[in-house]
Parts: structure tokens; C-alpha cells; sequence
């Protein structure tokens, strides 16, 4: 037998054709044949036959009738044809993999997170709807409260005895100056008075708990004593100390030439005659004067500057011009 499709010869029962892959037709089986039924002459039955044999006669009969309704039975219906895909794979060709199932775990989580999800809104608004009840009655009671601004206390002084000072003086005149005529840790006593005349007054500021300077005492001096450079005759000792007086005052409010202008040789080379204290020297006393037999004076001074107190005693020689100083050494 051969390939309807490419000639090729095959086995009787093969499906497919082994050269080309294509499908082969089908046998038929042999149809049988049909059993000739001679037409005999009908029998006469006899006039009179028993129940037994009359019996036997129509179970004959009836299985004659089953079997030739099964021969047309399978006369009318042939056996099928196997049923075989149209395009079969030529042999050695590889097989395409079934596709894979379709796996169910994302829809299974997606469900799980949007149940979490609506479980989560659910309970956002029910504490929200609870915290509306619950803060509503409260917001009733409460009752504004307004606080009066607390003012800051400062100090009612002044920083230093310096600044009480400085203050003060417009009171007693636009012009008028001051020295230091007394000083201790707790309190410093001022003589102010015009410029060019004597002290008129004695001023004294006192540190209070804070660590704020007021004044504390005003009286007027009933003893003749001059302002530096006033037309009142003073005595040397008296000049000799209000020229380091001056020169003292010089340095604390930073005026360096006005405190160079008070010196001489050797101190004038000295960078400390004309020194600028930056706001470290505090306060100054004069302590007393010792006259030499050249008519100078050695002028002690303590002094208070922001790392500690210090004690000097500057050497004032007459000049021309007045008592200079001339040097400086501890004492």
C-alpha cells in the first residue's frame, strides 16, 4: 500500500505516513454478507400443536429477529475512523511544551491586601467619627485664658561704677569732669567739678547684690582742691598725682595719645604710655605720693583690671609743662 501524499510505501494499520507525516486512510473492515434467506414455501401450522412446541417456535423466531437486527445495525453504522490532529510533527521535531498554568497566588494576595486595606479605612473612620464625639462636648468648656505679658527685670543700676558715674555728671554740668578719689570692691567715691576750676562735689557708687552700680551719696567738698590744670595753685605732690590721675583716666576710656601726650623719656618709648585698655581696666586709687630731693614724686596707684588687681608707682618729673611721667615700676 502506498502514501496517497507522497507515494511512499506503508504497513496496513499505520495512522500516519512515515516520509511525509501525513495521514493515512483508514481500512475498511470486509462487510460481510448478508445470509441468503431461500424462500421456502410457508409451513402450515398444524392444526392443533401442544403449548411446548408452540413455545419453542417464538423463542426461535425472536432471537432469528435480534440477530438480523444487529447485522443491519451494523450494516448502517461502520466503525469510525480514528480520530488523528490534522498537521501532525514530522518526525525528530521537537514538541512545544504545554503552556503553564495560570498560578492563582497574586489574586489570591491582592485579595488578602484589599481586605486589609478596607479593614484599615474601616477602622480610620470609626476613631475618627469617636474623636469628633469625644472632642466636641470638651471644646465647650474650655475657657481662653489670656496671660499678661511678663516683663523682664534688669537691673536698676548701671554696669560699672564708671558708667553711674558718666551718667550722673550731665546733672551737675554738660562739661564737668571726674577723678577718683576712693575705691573698694563694694563701692568708689568720685570728685567731679568743672573743667579748669576745683572739685565741687564728692560722688560716691555703690555696688548692689545684683552686680549693678548706683549712686548711693552726693555732698559738696568744703576744701579748696583743683581740677587738673585750673588756675587755683595746687601743691606738687597734689599735681604730680592729678597728672597721673589724668593719665589713668586716659587709658581706661581708650584715649592712647591723650595718655602719650603725659609722658616723657624713657617711658614716652614705652608702648604702655600711650596703652589702650579695651575695656579691662576697671578702676584706679591713688595711694600716696613720695617726694625726691630733685623735686620729682614716686605716685603709687592700685589698680583693677579684668584678670586681677595690680600695683604700680609711676615716677613724675617737673617739666616745662608740668609734672610728666617719666617711668614706671611695681611696688
Amino acid at each position: 500500500m502506498q502514501c496517497p501524499t507522497c507515494g511512499s510505501p506503508y504497513e496496513p494499520g499505520q495512522g500516519f505516513c512515515g516520509s511525509c507525516g501525513g495521514q493515512l486512510p483508514a481500512e475498511v473492515p470486509p462487510t460481510q454478507a448478508m445470509p441468503v434467506i431461500e424462500d421456502a414455501a410457508p409451513v402450515e401450522p398444524p392444526a392443533q400443536q401442544d403449548d411446548g412446541a408452540q413455545a419453542e417456535y417464538e423463542r426461535e423466531y425472536a432471537r432469528y429477529q435480534q440477530e438480523y437486527a444487529a447485522w443491519q445495525a451494523g450494516q448502517a453504522q461502520p466503525e469510525a475512523a480514528p480520530q488523528y490532529p490534522a498537521t501532525y510533527p514530522a518526525p525528530g521535531a521537537p514538541v512545544a511544551a504545554a503552556p503553564p498554568k495560570k498560578s492563582k497566588t497574586g489574586l489570591i494576595i491582592a485579595l488578602v491586601l484589599g481586605g486589609f486595606v478596607l479593614i484599615g479605612i474601616t477602622i480610620a473612620v470609626l476613631a475618627l467619627v469617636g474623636l469628633l464625639g469625644f472632642s466636641m462636648p470638651v471644646r465647650s468648656e474650655i475657657t481662653e485664658v489670656t496671660e499678661s505679658p511678663v516683663e523682664a527685670t534688669t537691673p536698676a543700676g548701671f554696669d560699672s561704677a564708671e558708667a553711674a558715674i558718666k551718667a550722673k555728671l550731665p546733672e551737675y554740668g554738660a562739661d564737668w569732669v571726674y577723678t577718683v578719689y576712693e575705691e573698694s570692691p563694694t563701692a568708689v567715691t568720685f570728685w567731679v567739678g568743672p573743667p579748669a576750676s576745683e572739685y565741687a562735689a564728692a560722688v560716691t557708687v555703690s555696688k548692689a547684690g545684683d552686680g549693678s552700680w548706683s549712686i548711693t551719696a552726693e555732698e559738696p567738698l568744703d576744701f579748696a582742691s583743683d581740677v587738673p590744670g585750673g588756675n587755683v595753685e595746687m601743691s606738687s605732690a597734689e599735681e604730680a598725682a592729678s597728672v597721673l590721675s589724668e593719665h589713668l583716666n586716659a587709658v581706661m576710656e581708650d584715649r592712647g595719645m591723650d595718655a602719650h601726650a603725659l609722658t616723657v623719656e624713657p617711658f614716652a618709648s614705652d608702648g604702655a604710655s600711650a596703652g589702650e585698655a579695651a575695656g579691662q581696666f576697671k578702676s584706679f586709687t591713688i595711694d600716696g605720693t613720695t617726694e625726691q630731693s630733685d623735686g620729682s614724686f614716686w605716685v603709687k596707684s592700685t589698680q583693677v583690671w579684668t584678670w586681677g588687681t595690680e600695683k604700680w608707682q609711676y615716677w613724675l618729673v617737673p617739666t616745662e609743662a608740668g609734672y610728666r611721667i617719666a617711668d614706671v615700676k611695681e611696688w
